[in-house]
């Protein structure tokens, strides 16, 4: 009997635990999704998949801040298919971060000139050579980089998809796990 006490109240605390862990790693308020067109002022972004996908419009202003591919751009560099992170999730955008379409994966190595890196999962992975040169630009979250600052297991864009690299996008590695406390 004591035994399946200190069970259930175990069990009760790592449930409690990893609701908090994993409400600390939720995703920001805002509108995610991909640009459908730029009508004036507005931006049409499909957001959702499948019988969720639904169509937002967000209006912008001379106040909104865009990045666009980790550098400072305007509205009239965004473009249809480009992903988009808006903010706030309502009312007229203050902030608007677009990417646009690249190769997508993650690093495995920097060998010389090259970024070796790992696309698609499971059965379909596979590991791609990107070919970079001296005007090759590099970022690590929204700070200026270098080649040798990619690491093992970043999450990178690779700007175009073919061809050599103008730009890599890099996020950090998440740790796999949580230090000791």
């Amino acid at each position: 009997m004591k035994a399946c006490r200190l069970l259930l109240v175990t069990v009760f605390v790592m449930g409690v635990v990893g609701m908090a862990w994993s409400q600390g790693r939720q995703r920001p308020a805002g509108v995610f999704g991909t640009i459908v067109k730029i009508d004036g002022k507005n931006i049409v972004v499909k957001t959702g998949r499948g019988d969720t996908a639904k169509e937002v419009t967000v209006a912008t202003d001379e106040k909104t801040e865009f990045v666009v591919d980790a550098e400072k751009g305007k509205l009239d560099d965004l473009k249809a298919d480009m992903r988009v992170m808006i903010t706030p999730e309502t009312g007229t955008a203050t902030k608007v971060v677009a990417t646009s379409k690249g190769l997508n994966g993650q690093v495995v190595k920097v060998d010389g000139k090259n970024v070796i890196i790992k696309t698609g999962r499971g059965d379909t992975a596979k590991e791609v050579t990107v070919a970079t040169d001296e005007n090759t630009k590099v970022f690590i979250g929204d700070k200026a980089g270098k080649l040798e600052d990619l690491k093992a297991d970043m999450r990178v864009t690779v700007l175009p998809e073919t061809g050599t690299a103008t730009k890599i996008l890099a996020m950090a590695a998440r740790a796999a796990s949580r230090p000791a406390e």
